[in-house]
């Protein structure tokens, strides 16, 4: 055999006993370490009812859906439950709406918060007890749904390692010991007043279609109509401020427990809701009514709360009361001249019996289209109409003068006194008289509105007002124009 023929065997052989040693050290070193490396990874995932490299069918990774957490802290046991795209709720010990923000935290840190490191594989006893997990200071217990199966992961919380913080843990009936960041107690160690909304009588205004208010000192009720406006219906019949319903109904919502009382007949007696300051009777555009009572004395307040989803008797801030116990007449809209404003389509103006009009070439034409169309006919000034509107809308009354006057005269309220009237498509839709100063007042005036009230109100911001042709022209008009 040739030397050249040896070299080649003897490469052969080389490359054989190479790719060997390659497969070898692929298979045995790095395939190992790559799985151990992925079981490591799994492992400190601190929720994990997936097993490793399980998948769908169809190879995506399985996503479970949460649908009760049990939990245990400060020496209460909490459940909750959810229906598939449904909101959270307490079933145990009581059943409750549940904080959203809370829960969504938990779930958060359920689904993301891993261990920091595996501390020990099999403690003993003793240790268990020194890390606090013998008798654990919080018990998490949650359930989700994966590949269509019910899959529960139990996690136990120990003592605080003094060093840095961290929690001592353990997961399942796996002995060995986890060490995760101390923020994973703040976030899962909740009892049940930690998990439960706090929210006594939750408003969605918009929903709100009727209000019933009974005091000691008040009794009155509101609806809104089909445009959405609010209206008093007794003891008067009147529009309501939107400013001030929408900040009495959100400052309900926002009035928080401070503790939550058992539903006994001995508790709504000594908490005095038997006989309450204050009732309100909310009714909801889907017909459903809403009870709430209100009642307390030296410091301690309490609110009954009775509807479809539940009753909630509550310790809460004695500013819930206030936001109900109000007069009738503090709710009025305050507005000497409510309107719409896409309904006005002319402002015929009045000054000392000499007028002139603003109109739009359509009804329905853009706010830029404003002319004057009396005494002469030109552009107007877009931005003074619209100030015009604007300052109108905006004024309102500090006192009513007199509600069925039968001589206007006396409040300098006449033929020739100075007046705004604002048409539409189907006639006047608004009217701004200004009458007389009030005696031995600098800058208080009569005014009145469409109804037969006339108001008292600071009249300075009426000279701010468009009262000649040339404040609303667009060009120069001639000095005697409209005097």
């Amino acid at each position: 055999m040739s030397q050249r023929s040896n070299a080649v065997r003897q490469m052969v052989g080389l490359l054989a006993v190479a790719a060997v040693v390659g497969l070898v050290a692929y298979f045995g070193i790095y395939k190992k370490d790559e799985h151990e490396t992925k079981v490591k990874a799994h492992e400190q995932v601190m929720f994990t009812p997936a097993n490793l490299d399980e998948r769908l069918p169809d190879g995506g990774a399985p996503e479970g859906e949460f649908t009760t957490v049990k939990i245990f802290a400060k020496g209460e046991t909490t459940t909750l439950a959810r229906e598939p795209g449904a909101e959270w709720r307490i079933v145990e010990p009581v059943k409750s709406r549940a904080d959203k923000l809370v829960i969504d935290q938990i779930v958060t840190q359920l689904q993301t918060a891993k261990f920091r490191t595996k501390l020990e594989e099999a403690p003993s006893v003793e240790t268990l007890k020194t890390y606090g997990l013998q008798e654990p200071s919080f018990l998490v217990e949650a359930t989700a749904t994966l590949n269509g199966t019910a899959r529960t992961v139990k996690l136990k919380g120990g003592i605080d390692n003094a060093f840095d913080g961290t929690v001592y843990m353990q997961r399942n009936d796996d002995p060995a010991v986890y060490l995760a960041e101390g923020g994973i107690r703040w976030a899962l160690a909740r009892n049940t007043f930690d998990l439960r909304e706090k929210e006594v009588f939750a408003l969605d205004e918009s929903k709100v279609a009727k209000l019933v208010v009974k005091t000691s000192a008040n009794d009155w009720e509101m609806e809104r109509n089909s445009a959405g406006q609010w209206k008093l219906t007794r003891p008067i019949q009147n529009v309501v401020d939107t400013t001030t319903i929408t900040a009495m109904l959100g400052g309900l919502r926002s009035e928080k427990a401070y503790a939550f009382l058992q539903d006994l007949p001995a508790v709504r007696a000594d908490a005095g809701l038997d006989a309450p300051l204050v009732e309100a009777w909310v009714t909801s555009t889907d017909g459903s009514v809403r009870h709430l009572r209100v009642a307390g004395d030296h410091g301690e307040w309490y609110a009954l709360a009775e509807g479809p989803a539940g009753t909630v008797i509550a310790q809460v801030s004695p500013s819930m009361r206030g936001w109900l116990d109000r007069n009738a007449a503090d709710l009025r809209d305050r507005s000497i001249v409510p309107f719409n404003r896409d309904l006005v389509s002319s402002i015929t103006i009045n000054r000392d019996g000499v007028e002139f009009t603003v109109e739009k070439d359509a009804p329905d034409a853009s706010a830029d289209t404003w002319k004057i169309v009396k005494p002469t006919r030109q552009a107007a000034k877009v931005f003074r109409v619209s100030a015009l509107l604007y300052a109108l809308g905006g004024v309102k009354y500090t006192g009513i003068a007199d509600a069925k006057p039968k001589d206007l005269a006396k409040y300098g309220i006449t033929s020739n006194s100075r007046y705004i009237s604002l048409g539409g498509p189907f006639g006047e839709v608004a009217r701004l008289t200004v009458g007389g100063l009030m005696p031995g007042q600098d800058k208080m005036v009569y005014v009145k509105g469409v109804g037969p009230e006339v108001f008292q109100t600071d009249g300075s911001r009426f000279e701010e007002l468009a009262w000649k042709v040339s404040d609303l022209a667009d060009v120069p008009v001639p000095a005697d124009a409209g005097k």
